[in-house]
């Protein structure tokens, strides 16, 4: 055994050896906590051992009387000290090691054994308690890291033409929506600002490009006469929320009442009023959004991407392994632990279709032990109730989606399992009284929330099993 001082981690284990003949040790002292004394260590006449020397956790040191006293009792009377009547130092070993208390975490003390038998406690054991066999409902989770934020950024390109509002059939437009020239952006929202339905998300040649909801953008110049399609139908859908639908059948047909609407929605704007709609008038995302960053530039071309832009309510976004995908279902109810320790409910908005792996240099892996490489898919998770979150942007949470449930089945502890010598395990059953607990072989189920499911013969509910305390 090496003469270091000791570790805050606790003593290992070893051999102490102390000198009878330095004295009266002082007051029998206690030796201090975690602590590790190195070989050869001698206590003079102090209130403590120096040099850091420390020795086991609540371990007093023995009554040592004067050199000669209870000389009788210390070592074998046929020793070679006695036999010799060696008046130089006697040594009197101690051994130190560790005593495993119970299984499964029931907690570790220490013993100190004096090389002639003698045994004293360092550390109490660990106490045992009863807990009842419960039945019940179990049901698991998995926690799986992710982003509180805004959702992923996603780019706004200028349309054909460049042109805003009026493009398509207003001064200088063509009618078609192709146009002559790209335009030069006229105007740009800022950073974090907030964009919703019918609101200019960014201006050209001095017309506003507007923000449509829905699910299609629009790929075509519209106007009465086109056919049908799903592009006419957001059309009509966002006149009719933006209060132009007088007369007006949300459906997927350009009619009159549809052309009567796009004019008295284009007055409004102070544009020409042709009753026509461009592509590169409208933007069409699926909600309200908020600008993330700016790519062009005032008096710039309005070509290319113009901003990006991303969901305007915060919500989770989290990289799923594949090997858990199925437990993010659309819809499903989720737990969410933010970053102060309080939970919010929450549940699955949108998951994601295509996989991706991490770039091997780009650092960690996604969250939920999927550890870097694994492959994992985007699920994006709403909160019931966002206001809970509202200061907080690019926050670490934790999401807990629920896995396998077992309803009325019979549950412990986990702790109060027992590792059986012939494999499997077993829980203590406490009968009452006196008696001595009876170890009963079980069956495991579904582990949950610090619980297992068991089943063996004589096992019932109420029952009392033994379980380590802390």
């Amino acid at each position: 055994m090496s003469g270091g001082s000791g570790t805050s981690g606790g003593w290992d284990g070893g051999t102490v050896v102390v000198p009878q003949d330095q004295g009266v040790h002082p007051d029998v002292a206690t030796y201090p906590d975690q602590a590790t004394c190195p070989d050869q260590a001698t206590c003079p006449d102090q209130a403590t051992c120096p040099d850091q020397v420390t020795c086991p956790a609540a371990g007093a040191y023995p009554d040592v009387g004067p050199v000669g006293a209870g000389a009788a009792d210390e070592g074998p009377a046929d020793g070679a000290d006695a036999r010799e009547g060696r008046s130089g130092p006697r040594w009197r070993l101690w051994v130190c090691g560790l005593v495993t208390v119970g299984v499964l975490g029931a907690g570790v003390g220490a013993m100190c054994t004096d090389w002639g038998g003698n045994a004293a406690p360092v550390a109490p054991q660990a106490k045992v308690q009863s807990q009842p066999v419960v039945r019940g409902d179990l049901k698991a989770s998995v926690n799986v890291d992710g982003t509180l934020g805004f959702g992923a950024p996603r780019q706004v390109f200028a349309g054909v033409g460049g042109g805003g509002a009026d493009a398509g059939g207003g001064a200088g437009g063509s009618g078609s929506g192709s146009g002559s020239g790209s335009g030069v952006v006229t105007w740009l929202p800022s950073v974090g600002q907030q964009v919703d339905r019918g609101k200019q998300l960014y201006a050209v040649d001095g017309a506003p490009v507007v923000l449509f909801y829905g699910g299609t953008p629009l790929w075509r110049t519209l106007s009465e006469g086109v056919s049908d399609g799903p592009d006419v139908k957001v059309l009509n859908d966002n006149l009719v929320q933006l209060g132009y639908g007088r007369g007006l059948n949300a459906n997927a047909h350009f009619s009159a009442a549809t052309r009567a609407a796009v004019i008295r929605w284009q007055k409004d704007l102070k544009v020409p009023q042709t009753g026509t709609v461009s592509p590169a008038a409208v933007k069409v995302q699926d909600g309200a959004v908020r600008v993330t960053s700016l790519k062009a530039t005032v008096g710039g071309a309005a070509s290319g991407e113009v901003l990006s832009v991303s969901g305007a309510v915060r919500q989770v976004t989290v990289k799923m392994p594949v090997a858990q995908q199925s437990l993010a279902v659309q819809g499903a109810k989720v737990t969410i632990t933010l970053p102060d320790g309080s939970t919010v409910p929450g549940s699955v908005a949108e998951v994601g279709t295509v996989a991706s792996v991490p770039d091997p240099g780009g650092g960690k892996g996604s969250g939920g032990g999927s550890g870097s490489g694994s492959a994992t898919v985007d699920v994006q998770v709403a909160l019931d109730d966002p206001k809970k979150a509202a200061e907080l942007d690019g926050a670490p949470v934790s999401v807990a989606f629920s896995g396998e449930t077992r309803s009325g089945v019979l549950s412990v502890p986990v702790n109060a399992l027992l590792a059986l010598p012939a494999g499997g395990y077993g829980v203590e059953v406490v009968e009452g009284g006196d008696a001595s607990p009876t170890t009963v072989p079980v069956t495991t189920g579904l582990f949950a929330g610090g619980r297992v499911e068991i089943t063996g013969d004589g096992i019932h509910e109420g029952q009392k099993v033994q379980v380590p305390g802390t």
